[in-house]
């Protein structure tokens, strides 16, 4: 992590993402030992860093998946069905893209009222977010195709809300993608 900490922080993602290549090499053995070091890797300094989990989640997708390709099956869970795991991403997701918690609120109501437009669980801000998280999106990974795609759409009204895009919620929304095995947005300009 030290060559990660001397880039910028618009610089380390794309940097570490030419990295992910060489993973297909490893064999079982040494990919579940980097999956247990990644794990250890998760809390730096007594937080947990948007950048650090976003490192994590990518990896761990690309890692299982090659290690078991069968967990990639077609989920039939509904939006509905998936309202306390969409109130946790959507929380964390918006937390992360202002420190005002009235702006991170209009975020959360900006994608949630396009998947949940009757009713829907209130912003929460999450103490403790990523193992929350972690939990919420490894149950949405099992939503149907159709809701997927609603979810990054709504995702992608979440971060551009207020028009411009923190470095902490590309990683998330890079990582969340991944973990949903759907594609990553077209996005516009990240903002420091």
């Amino acid at each position: 992590l030290a060559y990660a900490d001397a880039l910028t922080a618009v610089q380390r993602m794309p940097a570490l993402l030419q990295v992910f290549s060489a993973l297909h090499q490893l064999g079982r053995k040494e990919r579940i030992e980097l999956l247990k070091l990644l794990n250890g890797l998760l809390v730096r300094e007594g937080r947990v860093s948007p950048f650090a989990y976003a490192l994590r989640k990518l990896a761990q997708v690309q890692l299982q998946d090659d290690l078991d390709p069968r967990r990639r099956i077609v989920g039939q869970q509904t939006l509905q069905g998936a309202r306390a795991e969409l109130q946790v991403l959507f929380s964390a997701l918006a937390a992360h893209g202002s420190e005002d918690e009235t702006e991170a609120r209009r975020a959360y109501e900006a994608g949630m009222s396009g998947l949940l437009p009757r009713a829907r669980p209130a912003f929460t801000p999450l103490g403790h977010w990523a193992p929350r998280l972690d939990h919420a999106l490894s149950r949405l990974d099992s939503l149907q195709p159709a809701a997927k795609e609603m979810l990054v759409k709504a995702l992608v009204r979440t971060v551009s809300h207020d028009l411009r895009m923190t470095v902490a919620e590309s990683e998330l929304l890079r990582a969340i993608c991944a973990v949903l095995h759907c594609p990553l947005p077209a996005l516009y300009k990240v903002s420091g």
